[in-house]
């Protein structure tokens, strides 16, 4: 084990204040820097940061907050991040479950077609600039929305290489030149997959904005 990490169990192991440790950032990723700092969330029975060392970025937050927190940015890490320790018998585990869960298909796979729409009709309308952009919205959105199917929320875009499957050469093409038959080539077959799961936000746009 990492002499920093090993440290930082052993503290936490004597400490009655900390229920758990979680490391985050690119120290819990398979591509972390050697000089990378050690992102650490502390989850602990008093809203206070333990001492930590000086490559130690340490936040911190009460078990009891961590209850009832909404996901947003800083859970996602926690949740693709690595449980160092967990004094709560398994009750970490389950709000990180709950944390990194989505039941909304619906909401990231008509993003994608809002941009999708808006992307075709700037190129088609020679604004190169428009295009690009909305494109890469297109893609933003549309990995969420098959996360989504999945029934979690999406990894961190520097996590995302080797996940996608099939999709991945083709929103890597959309990112570099977004050509419009590639795009409708990539609808057709995006929507498929969403009729096949019952998910029809397509519907509700007109049909010609699709074509």
């Amino acid at each position: 084990m990492d002499a920093v990490i090993a440290e930082l169990v052993r503290d936490a192991e004597s400490d009655p204040e900390t229920l758990a440790v979680v490391l985050h950032g690119s120290r819990a990723a398979p591509h972390a820097h050697p000089d990378a700092d050690y992102d650490v969330c502390f989850i602990r029975a008093v809203d206070t940061k333990p001492a930590v060392a000086p490559v130690v970025d340490a936040a911190a937050i009460t078990l009891d907050e961590l209850r009832t927190i909404e996901p947003y940015w800083f859970t996602d890490g926690m949740v693709q991040g690595r449980v160092l320790l967990d004094k709560t018998e398994g009750e970490l585990v389950r709000i990180l479950a709950r944390l990194g869960a989505t039941e909304d298909v619906h909401g990231p796979y008509d993003a994608y077609l809002n941009a999708f729409v808006r992307g075709k009709a700037a190129a088609r309308g020679g604004d190169e600039l428009g295009a690009r952009l909305h494109g890469a919205d297109s893609v933003r959105h549309l990995v969420q929305a098959l996360a989504a199917l999945e029934g979690r929320r999406p990894l961190f875009h520097d996590r995302l290489a080797g996940t996608l499957g099939d999709w991945e050469p083709r929103l890597l093409a959309l990112l570099r030149e977004p050509e419009v038959d590639a795009q409708l080539a990539l609808y057709r077959d995006v929507r498929t997959l969403m009729e096949s799961r019952g998910v029809r936000a397509h519907d509700e746009w007109k049909g010609d904005q699709l074509r």
